[in-house]
């Protein structure tokens, strides 16, 4: 078995796949270095592997092979509730909508969030930033020109690029605004208050993904391709202000 992720473009993992194919490799979990990859060539080859195929993480949609994921609009939307329950009702976006699938999705959840308390969706709130902490030390600078309370940012690269942004400009979390972020990597040894923020369990993922994996090579796999989505958690710290205490 291998686990195989180029970490650049749909070329870079076709080329990659197919030296482990002709490696006589038993399967391969793949994780795309671009999910919202057209590339007929990646699509055929991953469609017409003689081996079976586990699409971790990231997936390519429409494309007929086992994939096992966190929800990314669970997430989002998860996020965002737990910021409104705080009492928080101007509440900024911070994610990678533009290059992300992963992003889009988690920018669908915060929205979700917003409706179902019937909050409006207000354009001025969303903004763009890679997953990269100087792409979101740039995009801070207009997200604190606004009124918002609380920051929903979709990654701990984006919350880094945003914390950054605080500390030079003498704010704190969550005295000045909250913030809750994604993923839960961030050690919590570097920041006063820890983050509150969204995990997805590496070893759940992992797991799921041997499972299907093993059902495959053990022939008890189903005809049709299996799709397993897990629901994230919430993990509260200390980084997000209760509203409701003043009001």
């Amino acid at each position: 078995l291998f686990i195989t992720s180029s970490g650049g473009s749909a070329d870079d993992d076709l080329e990659l796949l197919r030296q482990l194919v002709t490696r006589g490799v038993d399967g391969v979990f793949l994780v795309v270095g671009d999910e919202f990859s057209d590339d007929r060539a990646l699509r055929e080859e991953v469609s017409h592997l003689p081996i079976p195929a586990v699409m971790v993480d990231r997936a390519i949609e429409g494309l007929e092979c086992d994939k096992v994921m966190f929800d990314h609009e669970m997430g989002g939307y998860m996020a965002t509730r737990y910021l409104i329950e705080q009492g928080h009702r101007r509440i900024a976006c911070l994610v990678n909508a533009r290059r992300s699938n992963t992003g889009r999705k988690r920018l669908a959840g915060y929205e979700r969030a917003l409706r179902e308390v019937g909050l409006p969706i207000d354009a001025r709130l969303e903004f763009e930033s890679e997953y990269y902490i100087p792409s979101a030390y740039e995009a801070s600078e207009a997200v604190l020109a606004t009124d918002a309370t609380a920051v929903f940012a979709s990654s701990d690269n984006i919350a880094l690029g945003l914390l950054k942004r605080l500390h030079e400009m003498g704010k704190s979390i969550p005295g000045d605004i909250s913030v809750v972020s994604y993923d839960n990597s961030a050690a919590d040894v570097l920041f006063e208050p820890a983050l509150t923020a969204i995990e997805q369990d590496p070893g759940v993922l992992a797991e799921h993904a041997f499972g299907c994996m093993s059902k495959r090579l053990a022939g008890r796999g189903g005809r049709r391709a299996e799709e397993v989505v897990l629901e994230p958690a919430l993990i509260v710290k200390g980084s997000v202000l209760d509203l409701t205490e003043y009001s």
